[in-house]
């Protein structure tokens, strides 16, 4: 994992790796550092069921926890887990698609997975039912080079198709769409991380700090140092909301902000 995690750009986003030597100790971290992901193997060493019975105390909150499984397929196990309600963000089958892209790919959808949830609840009670679809798909497809004709087949359908789908639903052009997802995924992963949104651009697939300035620019209207201090993801959270739901900014009042956190596990 470690050798995984640093072998490139994903780097520059999770910081160093630690290793828990026990359930309690994973419970502990997690409180320390939220929004971080936990590589777990549940079923490893524990034949007691499921772990979160009498693992991490009863203060262990599992499902505020980006768990990633890394575990052989187990369907009866598995099923066990899904019948405590323990979800997981991602899976990985060692020996299977466990190669350092795919981990970082893993490690990266689930950072922070509290503030996607929350915007799209947000589109979810504001916005056009298909707009927010449109929305949460280009979202999960954020995290590496995104066009309109990939979210056009994500979405089942063609790119002439979904351009006249947004125009009927009155809503900005598919490329808009992509746009501010990209733009979203990248300033909360830099403001999750601590780090400029330049080597965080990078490791979410732009050529260069150029590039991704120059998509903000042209979707936003201003770069992304002028709305990194109107608010930074809030901010963007705050275009969002207007062009896909006519949602005002002042209803975004005193929403907080989580400071970064310096380590990540």
């Amino acid at each position: 994992m470690r050798i995984a995690l640093h072998s490139g750009e994903v780097r520059r986003i999770v910081g160093r790796v630690i290793f828990a030597s026990s359930w309690p100790e994973l419970a502990r971290l997690t409180q320390e550092h939220p929004g971080s992901p936990a590589i777990v193997d549940p079923f490893f060493a524990s034949y007691d069921g499921p772990f979160p019975t009498g693992h991490g105390g009863e203060s262990a909150d599992w499902s505020a926890v980006p768990l990633i499984c890394y575990s052989r397929a187990d369907p009866v196990r598995h099923g066990a887990l899904r019948s405590a309600g323990v979800s997981f963000t991602a899976r990985l089958r060692p020996g299977i698609d466990d190669d350092f892209a795919a981990i970082d790919a893993a490690v990266l959808r689930s950072v922070d997975q509290d503030r996607p949830r929350r915007l799209l609840e947000r589109l979810r009670r504001h916005a056009d039912p298909r707009v927010r679809t449109i929305f949460a798909n280009a979202l999960s497809l954020s995290f590496e080079p995104l066009t309109v004709a990939s979210l056009a087949d994500h979405l089942g359908s063609s790119t002439r198709a979904l351009q006249r789908r947004c125009a009927a639903l009155g809503m900005p052009s598919p490329k808009a769409f992509t746009s501010l997802a990209r733009i979203f995924t990248v300033e909360r992963l830099a403001e999750w991380s601590g780090q400029p949104s330049g080597p965080v651009a990078r490791a979410l697939g732009f050529s260069d700090r150029a590039n991704y300035r120059r998509l903000a620019r042209q979707t936003m209207g201003i770069p992304p140092s002028v709305f990194r201090q109107r608010g930074g993801t809030a901010y963007v959270e705050q275009v969002i909301m207007r062009r896909l739901a006519g949602i005002r900014p002042a209803e975004f009042q005193g929403v907080a902000i989580r400071p970064p956190t310096p380590t990540r596990f």
